[in-house]
């Protein structure tokens, strides 16, 4: 008995993780009651190896991108297509917040169209430095480039979720399919002369990987960024 509960709640569970909110159907009552469902049970945090931030004071300082809320309050525009949002968002916790404040997640009962699924993903800003350390995957926001003064990352793997709706939907992911092509990649390990970072207090080389390998304000040197320094001179990129 005990065994056939555990595999109906994780059939349940799956089919909660799969959910593809679309408002074509038929039923938008029915649809209205899936997206609760989804938003009305908490993301599950996968640890504190890569916390969550509250960066409601990053999206305050930047002028800008300012502006009011209908309750008075400041909000942050998150794009020239966007309306206000709250300095809330994306903050402190993993939430689906494209549900709530993104433009294009509204639902339209009108003309029935249809809701992209990271519209009900959720994730949260982390602190990029301390989830280098980790093993979630973290993203720079396209929301608020280098222009604007802050540096913003964001994480779905944090939350127990995937970026491939986020991805596929806005940065032209998967548009065109490698086919049967296979693409491998290997991370060289840390060893001078090859690859290394210099101690910015003496200048000399770091024999260890600590704190300083994951701070990104002091570069990678050695013979493989070399190799691809020059590689990118001669390349249709530059």
């Amino acid at each position: 008995m005990l065994q056939s509960t555990i595999i109906i709640f994780f059939l349940r569970f799956l089919c909660l993780c799969s959910l593809k909110v679309e408002a074509n159907v038929p039923d938008d009552t029915k649809l209205e009651k899936d997206i609760l469902k989804v938003t009305s049970n908490p993301a599950h945090d996968s640890g504190d190896g890569c916390p969550c931030i509250d960066a409601s004071s990053l999206l305050a300082s930047i002028p800008s991108r300012s502006c009011g809320l209908p309750d008075g309050e400041m909000g942050v525009r998150l794009s020239v297509e966007q309306e206000c949002a709250p300095l809330s968002y994306g903050s402190s916790e993993c939430l689906s917040h494209d549900l709530y404040y993104d433009s294009f997640c509204t639902l339209d009962h009108v003309n029935k169209k249809q809701i992209s699924g990271y519209c009900v993903r959720p994730w949260c800003y982390v602190n990029a430095e301390l989830c280098m350390k980790s093993s979630e995957r973290i993203y720079r926001s396209s929301y608020f480039p280098s222009d604007t003064g802050i540096d913003l990352f964001y994480s779905y793997t944090k939350c127990n979720s995937t970026a491939d709706d986020w991805l596929a939907t806005f940065q032209g992911y998967n548009e065109e399919p490698l086919k049967k092509i296979t693409l491998r990649a290997n991370i060289p390990d840390y060893v001078a002369p090859m690859i290394y970072k210099k101690d910015p207090l003496n200048g000399n080389i770091l024999t260890a990987t600590g704190d300083e390998y994951y701070n990104n304000s002091i570069p990678f040197q050695g013979v493989y960024i070399d190799y691809v320094k020059k590689l990118m001179k001669v390349s249709i990129f530059m």
